[in-house]
């Protein structure tokens, strides 16, 4: 009888744990976004940090971050943020499922045209909630903000991708361990 059976990993098909790790850590970084906005260095507006991050997991590790997830993230957070006019959770979640539907290998993608997808998934995302504010208020927002808040997060988004590839072949390589 052989004992190496005894002795090897267990090896766990569920990806709860990753879940609950990766979804309470965006919801965190939701909330300090929020917090660093009440900043005057950012004029009000911080960088789509979080939505960057979304679209990175959604896209090459939807095993880590599934759509539920994402759902369940921005609910919260828009009831945190007492902000449930402004239609957060709707607009990301139908960007990140159209730039899903259109780019479907991203592993065999040229790293261009997964940010010219990003930058795709960042003005939906942007035109549905400036719409749906004005339809709520009557009124513009502002407009300087929220184009400094694209173009950073436009600006920002090779890092904020290599960064997040990287922890994700870390956790990876551990997990195969």
């Amino acid at each position: 009888m052989s004992y190496e059976v005894y002795f090897q990993k267990a090896r766990l098909k569920s990806y709860l744990s990753l879940q609950v790790i990766v979804a309470v850590s965006l919801f965190g970084m939701l909330l300090f976004e929020d917090a660093i906005a009440t900043l005057d260095l950012f004029l009000h507006a911080t960088p789509f940090v979080t939505f960057a991050i979304f679209y990175v997991l959604v896209l090459f590790y939807p095993v880590a971050l599934p759509l539920l997830s994402v759902f369940i993230i921005t609910v919260l957070h828009d009831i945190f943020a007492t902000s449930l006019y402004n239609s957060q959770t709707f607009a990301i979640l139908v960007s990140l499922l159209i730039i899903k539907r259109l780019i479907n290998f991203p592993e065999q993608k040229e790293f261009l045209e997964i940010w010219q997808g990003f930058v795709v998934a960042i003005l939906i995302m942007v035109s549905i909630e400036v719409v749906t504010f004005m339809i709520w208020h009557w009124s513009l927002m502002n407009l300087q903000g929220l184009l400094f808040q694209i173009g950073i997060t436009i600006l920002l988004y090779p890092f904020i991708h290599v960064v997040i590839m990287r922890l994700a072949q870390i956790f990876v390589e551990s997990a195969e361990r």
